[in-house]
């Protein structure tokens, strides 16, 4: 006689898969799942990658992406946001060096020849494109010969809304903890959807990158769940 606890995991199961077909016979190319943890989102990746034979797995952390890339291993290629955009940039720019600390350096910069302190990193983080700061930054970028984090995915967005031509195509894209992404790092998923199939997973109860001005419901903004 099946105990209480098979009988429920037989039906957790079944629910699952019931959930899993629903999101793979969607005819929608860009899909989102609202998934918390322990809801099966990496079997989800898994089912999702079958028969591709060119796909991309974004994620905002180091930590999981080193996950992913265990779980996913011979069926995507696994990388973070900053790890991708340097791909990008390394089509335009020969050499391209990234310091995590850059935007700190020129704030101090900043701060001695101007007299003024000015946090660079949130005016890449909301796309304000045309702050008046923003030369400035560029132009001690430019004297360093390096990248930071934030206006390394900045520059790739540009160059590739710039550049539509150049935006890289896969037989499916997927984004891990999308709830944590910033207006900048949406453009570039952004960018990714018009070529590619999609699929994001995210949970805004689990937000917690407030720090990077990521805010729970972009996503909301940016497509409408399938």
């Amino acid at each position: 006689m099946k105990s209480l606890f098979q009988d429920r995991y037989e039906k957790a199961r079944a629910d699952r898969k019931q959930s899993v077909e629903a999101i793979l016979h969607c005819k929608s190319d860009k899909r989102i799942v609202v998934a918390g943890p322990g809801t099966g989102k990496t079997h989800l990746f898994k089912e999702a990658l079958k028969g591709k034979n060119a796909a991309l797995t974004l994620s905002f952390v180091n930590s999981l992406v080193g996950d992913l890339s265990l779980e996913l291993c011979g069926l995507s290629e696994v990388r973070t946001l900053h790890s991708f955009a340097r791909s990008i940039m390394a089509k335009p720019v020969a050499n391209v060096r990234v310091y995590s600390k850059l935007s700190k350096i020129i704030t101090k910069d900043d701060e001695i020849l101007k007299g003024q302190r000015i946090d660079f990193d949130p005016i890449f983080y909301d796309r304000d494109d045309q702050n008046e700061h923003l030369p400035f930054y560029k132009r001690r970028r430019i004297y360093y010969d390096h990248y930071g984090f934030a206006d390394i995915i900045y520059a790739a967005v540009l160059y590739l809304e710039s550049r539509p031509d150049k935006i890289p195509a896969f037989d499916q894209v997927l984004v891990d903890e999308f709830q944590d992404f910033n207006q900048l790092e949406v453009s570039l998923i952004d960018l990714l959807a018009s070529k590619s199939p999609i699929l994001v997973a995210g949970d805004d109860d689990q937000s917690l990158y407030h720090f990077k001005n990521a805010r729970p419901g972009l996503h909301r903004v940016w497509m409408t769940p399938a």
